[in-house]
């Protein structure tokens, strides 16, 4: 789930983590669909979720930095 709240931060599509995610979890895609339209809806996204659990701006646009160089 870490990942996919860093792939999300990096605006990677939720449609493209999801099919990531069933690879390499070996489940369907749907639950992680659910859980950031969740976000979405409920908090805004994962960048504001994070931020509201104590991740600062600077943080997440390094993890987005990192994630696209």
């Amino acid at each position: 789930m870490l990942v996919a709240l860093a792939l999300s931060v990096a605006g990677v599509p939720a449609s493209a983590i999801a099919e990531d995610y069933a690879l390499t979890e070996g489940c369907s895609g749907d639950t992680i669909l659910r859980t950031l339209a969740h976000l979405e809806t409920r908090h805004g996204g994962a960048f504001d979720y994070l931020t509201k659990g104590g991740a600062t701006r600077t943080q997440l646009s390094q993890v987005r930095d990192r994630l696209l160089s």
